[in-house]
């Protein structure tokens, strides 16, 4: 994930209140982890998958810094992964 969004993230850290300012009872912060398509696919995307319920926000890159070619296929499967993730695949759609 690009540094500058962990940065961000990581900014906000720590917090001990909710969004409409209660606080919490307990230490609270998500975690922030990424990769740029099937780099994931068999550490964290697996684990999404086939895990517990992960709440998860994906991010499409439109402008990359990788060579051209690349560029349409990794974008086309964003929406895919995140279909796949949400709903799953039953037997015969495999």
């Amino acid at each position: 994930m690009v540094s500058l969004l962990l940065q961000f993230s990581m900014e906000r850290k720590g917090k001990g209140v909710s969004i409409d300012g209660v606080p919490f009872p307990f230490e609270a912060a998500e975690i922030d982890f990424g990769e740029p398509d099937s780099n994931g696919q068999h550490s964290f995307y697996q684990l999404i998958h086939q895990g517990r319920v992960i709440p998860c926000d994906f991010i499409g890159v439109v402008k990359s810094q990788q060579p051209v070619y690349l560029k349409g296929a990794t974008l086309t499967t964003v929406p895919l992964r995140v279909n796949v993730l949400s709903k799953g695949l039953s037997y015969k759609e495999l």
